[in-house]
Order: structure tokens, then sequence, then C-alpha cells
């Protein structure tokens, strides 16, 4: 088994050569900062011989850009979308 790149490891990559790798369009949406795990995710893309060409909503815009129909979610056509939630926000907002 591979061993884990820490995310230093993984930002490294994102200095390296993307040219011949397959190019995904991927949308990041989340309710707390994305910045680390778009850098982390594009970095392990490199690993997996993906260009991952991620789009970042803006700070907190989850119900926003899946709802409208006429959004930059929409408008980007991924192919595919990570929603990240942060626990402690889900649990503030359910646990009333």
């Amino acid at each position: 088994m591979d061993k884990l790149k820490s995310f230093t490891g993984l930002r490294k990559n994102l200095r390296k050569d993307f040219a011949g790798l397959r190019g995904v369009r991927v949308a990041l949406l989340g309710d707390t900062g994305t910045q680390f795990l778009c850098e982390a995710l594009r970095g392990a893309g490199f690993d997996g011989g993906l260009d991952l060409r991620v789009w970042e909503a803006d700070f907190n815009q989850i119900e926003r850009q899946v709802f409208d129909g006429g959004s930059e979610l929409y408008g980007f056509e991924p192919e595919v979308v990570v929603v990240f939630m942060a626990a402690h926000k889900l649990l503030g907002r359910f646990n009333k």
C-alpha cells in the first residue's frame, strides 16, 4: 500500500507539469473555508494522473449554487461535485 502524503507533499505537486494529464472539472462547495482542501485535491489528482480543474464556490454558498439552475456551478458544468460540510456547523444547525 502506498504511503499517504502530507499536505506539504501534495502541495509540492502543484509546481509540477500537469500538461499530459487528463483534465477533470471538479466543483468544490463548502460551508467553511475550502482553499486548503482545493490544494490537497489538485495535488492528489496529480498523483493519480489527473489534472483536477477545481472551481470553488464562494464561502457558504452550497444551497444557492445547488438550487439555482443559473448559478456558476451549473455554468462550470463539473464532472464531479464535492460538497464539504463541517461537522460542527451541521451539529449547530440540526441539534437545536
